[in-house]
């Protein structure tokens, strides 16, 4: 019975593409996540505004409590919002940076040099 020999570079260049597949699906799901809290935090700022057009006043007078409280259950609308992508803002942003993030993929080399070095 003979036996080969395995060449180790193939085995390390086949570990480096599993390792690219995994960080970009790594990159993808960070990038999609940002997009969301983006949008999170566009909506609690409209919410925010929105409430401020509203005059003061009604049957019992507001405090500090209120206002935190208002603020926090803005902030949960607007992540749950986000999550189920009900206005699509995360989406378009998710689309638009993912397409340019491709690009700048393509165009850059698989092995970038070093920069030269100056004297």
């Amino acid at each position: 019975m003979k036996l080969t020999q395995i060449d180790p570079s193939l085995l390390v260049a086949q570990n480096l593409k599993a390792d690219a597949k995994d960080t970009a699906k790594q990159d993808d799901a960070a990038l999609r996540k940002t997009c969301q809290e983006f949008e999170a935090i566009f909506v609690q700022s409209m919410f925010k505004t929105m409430r401020s057009t509203v005059p003061a006043g009604g049957l019992f007078p507001r405090g500090m409590a209120q206002d935190s409280f208002q603020d926090m259950m803005d902030l949960e609308v607007a992540k749950a919002s986000a999550e189920q992508g009900r206005l699509g803002i995360a989406e378009a942003l998710y689309r638009q940076l993912h397409r340019d993030v491709e690009a700048d993929e393509a165009t850059q080399p698989a092995n970038p040099s070093p920069p030269p070095e100056t004297d």
